[in-house]
């Protein structure tokens, strides 16, 4: 099973729900590594954990669209980078047998 979810320990998660007064499109729970961890319970095992920066997302944001599209489409630049802080986490599960 393939999982792709918000990243809880990412400063970026962080600041977004603590600036939220109001419910918005956000989830009202975020699941951390730990909890994915204890999946043995339900048959389930944690293969990998990886959290990643959106850099095409942030780039389209900050940046110049115009250059910032050649870029990724000429491969001069990764649509997402392995980052410890970054805001999306990519997790990979096997059934336990």
């Amino acid at each position: 099973m393939f999982i792709v979810t918000a990243n809880p320990e990412s400063k970026h998660i962080i600041e977004d729900y603590s600036n939220t007064k109001e419910e918005t499109y956000y989830s009202n729970m975020l699941f951390t590594r730990k909890n994915f961890e204890e999946l043995q319970d339900i048959g389930l095992k944690m293969i990998d954990y990886t959290p990643y920066n959106e850099d095409v997302a942030l780039d389209y944001v900050h940046k110049n669209k115009i250059v910032t599209f050649f870029k990724y489409r000429m491969n001069l630049k990764k649509i997402m980078v392995e980052n410890s802080n970054g805001s999306i986490t990519m997790i990979l599960l096997k059934k336990i047998n």
